[in-house]
């Protein structure tokens, strides 16, 4: 059993509910990571209706959390989830919507490879992440705020960990506003629909890349380092980069 589903939202609330209503697999813990520090009303709305229950299928779920704060950012939010709630954990972006059978899919992967650290639907955007993956690969590393280069990040810890990383045949979903399982163009709403957001996403998205050079160097596909800042440590290691982190402080 996918034991938590964790999704971590900071606007398009309507995105978030059609992600909530595409489950149809039970699923025990819902986990929501209300980042808008309850400033965006459709995603307060959302979180609202989600705590009441007031969804059709609200008995797939067992328990109901919404964690409402200041922006934590894309993979800090990710560890939030896996350190207050139990595991397997499933992550998925607010603007997926699960095609039907895709996470019983994704569930019955996970039971035919124990061995798995992490079982992937969607690359990060939809993925399981077994408690052997915390072990091997490690919790995202926090430098990457609010967003971009934590997944480049963590595949490259977990293929060079030798972690077993598995796919799911079949997996299907929507991803934003494409109406194509195949369609990932439309994606990335978060940023897209708000041109404040789109802004600062363009400053502290150069500053996540400079930071993946620094850790590997050298850019995704082209790393040189074996070992995250070419260090003698294991590849679950990051280390908090204050002086980086200060310069994406415009969230």
């Amino acid at each position: 059993m996918i034991t938590t589903l964790g999704i971590a939202v900071l606007n398009r609330g309507d995105l978030l509910f059609r992600a909530i209503k595409s489950v149809d697999h039970p699923i025990q813990n819902l986990v929501i990571v209300n980042n808008s520090n309850g400033q965006d009303p459709g995603v307060a709305e959302v979180c609202r209706q989600v705590e009441l229950r007031d969804f059709p299928n609200a008995g797939l779920f067992e328990e109901i959390k919404v964690h409402t704060q200041k922006n934590l950012g894309c993979g800090p939010s990710w560890n939030h989830v896996f350190r207050n709630h139990p595991g397997p954990w499933l992550i998925s972006g607010n603007d997926i919507a699960f095609l039907p059978g895709s996470l019983a899919l994704m569930d019955e992967t996970a039971e035919k490879n124990p061995d798995a650290a992490i079982v992937f639907g969607d690359g990060y955007n939809v993925f399981l992440m077994m408690p052997l993956g915390l072990e091997k690969v490690g919790f995202f590393d926090e430098n990457f705020y609010p967003a971009y280069y934590e997944d480049c990040d963590h595949w490259r810890r977990g293929v060079l960990s030798g972690a077993k990383l598995v796919g799911v045949d079949g997996f299907k979903r929507l991803h934003g506003e494409s109406t194509d399982p195949a369609d990932s163009s439309k994606g990335s709403n978060t940023v897209r629909s708000n041109q404040e957001y789109l802004r600062k996403n363009g400053i502290t998205m150069q500053n996540n890349w400079e930071y993946y050079v620094r850790k590997w160097g050298g850019a995704p596909a082209k790393e040189i380092y074996q070992t995250p800042y070419n260090k003698d440590v294991p590849m679950t290691f990051w280390e908090l980069d204050a002086v980086h982190r200060q310069k994406n402080d415009l969230w």
